[in-house]
């Protein structure tokens, strides 16, 4: 249980580090922060939707044990 909130809390501070260098570089390239946005936003997305895949196979597996 701990190893779980100690991996949670390293993909935070990775987004930490890697956010705002993202709309930095899409700001430097664009000249608008709307793309460095959308990039973060889609990749929001694909975890939200990667998080709630699994978890329907680990809640059935849990029951059939």
């Amino acid at each position: 249980k701990a190893s779980g909130i100690a991996l949670i809390t390293a993909f935070g501070g990775f987004g930490q580090v890697v956010s705002p260098t993202v709309i930095g570089w899409a700001k430097s390239v664009t000249g608008s922060i709307f793309l460095g946005f959308t990039i973060l936003g889609v990749v929001s997305v694909i975890g939200a939707a990667i998080v709630l895949l699994g978890i329907a196979p680990l809640q059935a597996k849990r029951t059939q044990v």
